[in-house]
C-alpha cells in the first residue's frame, strides 16, 4: 500500500468516525472533482465539494465504512447508511466512494455510487432541501 493512500484512508476513517465532516475539506485538492449519482454534471472546487460532504454528514448521520481497498494513487471505500425521507421513513443505502489522490495525498477526484435507487432518491431529495435547491 502506498504511504499516502494508507495515511489518507486512516485519516478519512478518523474524521468520519468522529463525525467531524467540516475537516474533510482539508483533505481535498483545490481543484477536486466530485461525481454524484444524483447529478448529471460533476461539481468542482474545494469549497463546493466540502459543503456537499458536510451536508452528507448531516443527512446520513449513521454513515460508516465497512471495508476499503487501496492502490498506489487512490482508494475504494464501501459504506452503509440510512437516509430518512420527509415522512420519517428510513431507507438503507449502500455504496462506494472512489478516491483518486494527487501526489500530495489529497483527493483529486471523488466518485460516489449508491444503491438501491429508492435510497438514492431519498438522499438526493434530502441534499437538495439542505442545500436550498
Amino acid at each position: 500500500m502506498h504511504p499516502s493512500a494508507e495515511a489518507f484512508v486512516k485519516e478519512w476513517h478518523r474524521v468520519v468516525d468522529a463525525r467531524d465532516f467540516s475537516t474533510l475539506s482539508d483533505m481535498l485538492a483545490d481543484d477536486v472533482t466530485f461525481r454524484s449519482p444524483a447529478f448529471f454534471k460533476p461539481t468542482q472546487g474545494k469549497l463546493p465539494v466540502g459543503m456537499i460532504l458536510m451536508g452528507v454528514g448531516q443527512v446520513l448521520p449513521d454513515l460508516h465504512y465497512t471495508r476499503h481497498f487501496t492502490s498506489e494513487d487512490g482508494a475504494v471505500m464501501e459504506f452503509e447508511a440510512t437516509a430518512t425521507d420527509e415522512t420519517g421513513k428510513a431507507r438503507s443505502v449502500q455504496g462506494v466512494d472512489l478516491f483518486a489522490l494527487n501526489p500530495e495525498g489529497k483527493v483529486a477526484e471523488l466518485t460516489v455510487m449508491i444503491r438501491p435507487l429508492n435510497g438514492l432518491q431519498v438522499l438526493a431529495a434530502s441534499m437538495r432541501k439542505l442545500m436550498g435547491g
